[in-house]
């Protein structure tokens, strides 16, 4: 039986809420107990990992197989077979990726980090089998609609990783707490699923589902994976050339950053996630309100991350003032704020892919994407290599942003408010995070200024359409009201 978005929703921002909170735990005590150049190697191997696994890929079978079962769900059809094919997919490849993280030990060494860190490649290896059984579950339960089961799920993740991250570093005070906090994330994860879903799927039944329909699967699916696998190669080519070429610590920081940025850009994660199954079950119903659905979780979904961020730019600065953020840490807020304000394009765009990839026109969303993945990684290496250091990785953010958010509003000829909303939000961040690192002096002043103008523009237009505050709890609905039209 499926479950209400209202769930889904409600629990992401709960999750996006408390990793916000466990965060700042986490920063003071990675700050105080981790030397930046250690944190810079932990994020290199995390980049050289995810480039490896560029080259043990699903070509999206997984995602064409979730979205064939949400569908035949939606009709009252039995999916326990796509339940498991799903499975020993998943299992397949994680099993794969495993083994190549811990083969690859000669090439992480050959690139200069010391052999003390080879046991992280050891977890990370352990966190992909197990991650692999509770991602298979998770897009079990989204295909039987179970969205606030799944988000809660994530929820029951973060915060494991969290407390344990926190507890370890303090404990251990070496970036192998990272690495064991994910794997305990992940462990609990899938302990929750199977507990909600009663039983794991069955692989070996999975393998002969596979073998009849792997062309069918591979046919949809490949477009899907295609775009993501773009994504992720623009960006781990970027994290390592900052790595290669600007050294140890200038990773630390960008990997800080990137994590600073990750709190505002996760909240848009859940609402995608929930706008791409509400959006297959009302495809499987004739689709009548499908492009309303997209202008509305646009606009809201814009909006929203945009407050958060023009917010987070500016109590940012604060972190080294409350002893948050310490030592060397503390250069790494000036790139964060800047680098806040793409998460407004990053919001806008991934609901665009998915409206793309869900309507079975995957192909499309590549190619509307790839000039902005593009131009994202080839900016941010020619501006590094120019001098800029981190700041050229940022401005390649902002570039490859805002590249694909003006070829969306093109194809999808979007509606003038929606357009206007995000490079409103867009611009309004970008000064504001731009103005702190450039001029820190600025700070507070014209952060709080653009923060005021931000939340005042948003009374006025009020962008956020009802259809959508209706699926908040009433906390949040009371919050968005009147932002509300």
């Amino acid at each position: 039986m499926g479950e209400s978005p209202v769930g889904g929703v409600a629990y992401g921002y709960l999750g996006s809420l408390i990793n916000y909170g466990l965060a700042v735990a986490f920063v003071v005590v990675l700050t105080r107990f981790i030397p930046l150049a250690d944190y810079g190697y932990y994020t290199a191997m995390l980049s050289m990992t995810g480039i490896i696994g560029l080259f043990i890929p699903s070509f999206g079978v997984d995602m064409a197989i979730a979205r064939e079962a949400a569908a035949l769900r939606a009709k009252g059809a039995d999916v326990s077979d796509h339940a498991s094919a799903l499975a020993a997919y998943s299992l397949s490849l994680s099993a794969i990726y495993a083994v190549a993280i811990m083969a690859a030990a000669p090439w992480y060494l050959a690139s200069g980090v010391p052999p003390a860190y080879l046991g992280i490649a050891a977890l990370m290896a352990a966190n992909a089998l197990v991650y692999g059984a509770a991602y298979a579950l998770s897009a079990y339960l989204w295909m039987m609609g179970r969205v606030k089961t799944q988000s809660v799920g994530f929820l029951v993740n973060n915060l494991t990783f969290r407390v344990a991250e926190i507890a370890l570093v303090i404990l251990l005070r070496s970036v192998y707490a990272i690495a064991i906090a994910v794997v305990a994330g992940s462990a609990a994860q899938l302990a929750y699923y199977l507990r909600k879903a009663g039983s794991f799927p069955n692989p070996r039944r999975g393998f002969g589902v596979l073998r009849g329909n792997y062309a069918r699967f591979l046919n949809y699916g490949l477009q899907f994976w295609t775009l993501a696998y773009f994504g992720i190669v623009a960006q781990n080519v970027v994290g390592y050339l900052v790595y290669v070429l600007l050294g140890p610590s200038a990773s630390g920081l960008y990997g800080l950053a990137a994590y600073m940025f990750g709190a505002v850009a996760s909240l848009s994660n859940y609402v995608t996630a929930v706008f791409a199954s509400r959006l297959t079950h009302e495809l499987s119903r004739g689709g009548k309100l499908a492009d309303v659905m997209l202008r509305d979780y646009a606009l809201a979904s814009s909006t929203v991350t945009g407050l958060l961020a023009i917010g987070a730019i500016a109590l940012a600065p604060l972190l080294p003032l409350l002893g948050i953020i310490h030592g060397d840490y503390a250069a790494a807020i000036p790139y964060g704020a800047a680098l806040f304000g793409t998460a407004v394009t990053t919001a806008a765009n991934d609901l665009h892919r998915e409206y793309l990839w869900v309507h079975g026109r995957g192909w499309r969303a590549l190619l509307l994407s790839l000039p902005g993945l593009a131009a994202n990684a080839i900016a941010a290496a020619a501006l590094m290599a120019e001098g800029l250091g981190l700041y050229g990785a940022i401005v390649g953010a902002y570039v490859g942003g805002a590249t694909t958010a003006i070829i969306f509003a093109r194809s999808f000829r979007d509606p003038r408010r929606v357009n206007a909303m995000i490079a409103l939000n867009v611009l309004l961040a970008g000064i504001s995070g731009w103005a702190y690192a450039m001029w820190p002096r600025t700070w507070p002043a014209a952060q709080l200024a653009l923060a005021a103008a931000a939340v005042a523009v948003a009374y006025i237009a009020k962008p956020i359409p009802r259809s959508v505050v209706a699926y908040l709890p009433p906390a949040l609905r009371g919050l968005l009201t009147p932002f509300t039209s």
